[in-house]
């Protein structure tokens, strides 16, 4: 019986954290702009400099997005490259709107933008890392101990009755 118990609490453990580790950045980091809203310095916009695909941050895009208008990845169908620094894919999900996924290291930054008149408008953002990790070590830890908690307590009322 221990060691049942064990396992469930392993696999209890393990389903809250991986759980968790998805939640977490989507949580915290999820944006969606419209009007005035901020964005985020992280937010890439997908280019083709030099024959090379790359994700421009958004403030070097905003200082000349003049000069980035030739350069805008805006394929028909969703296409991947292979970065210096990781992965970049640009899919089309309507209209003059794209999605970009990039991938940095241990870093995913995931954005929609559409496009008019060459100019990127910013739809959404979230990114996740390792940063993850952590969060979802505590509310794995504090989601088995509560679990634990609440199933000695019931074990406790069933065996008084």
């Amino acid at each position: 019986m221990k060691i049942t118990e064990n396992l469930l609490k392993i696999a209890l453990f393990a389903a809250l954290f991986f759980g968790a580790a998805q939640l977490v950045p989507y949580l915290t980091t999820r944006q969606t702009y419209d009007g005035g809203a901020r964005v985020s310095d992280l937010f890439p916009v997908a280019v083709m400099r030099d024959g090379q695909a790359q994700a421009v941050l958004w403030p070097a895009y905003t200082r000349n997005p003049g000069m980035y208008r030739d350069m805008l990845l805006l394929p028909l169908k969703e296409t991947r490259y292979e970065t210096e620094a990781g992965s970049l894919a640009v899919a089309p999900v309507g209209g003059s709107e794209y999605r970009i996924d990039y991938q940095d290291g241990d870093y995913r930054f995931v954005g929609q933008y559409s496009v008019k008149g060459g100019i990127v408008m910013p739809a959404s953002f979230r990114y996740t890392g390792s940063f993850a990790a952590f969060w979802a070590l505590i509310a794995a830890g504090a989601g088995t101990a509560i679990a634990g908690w609440l199933y000695r307590r019931m074990r406790a009322r069933t065996s008084l009755t």
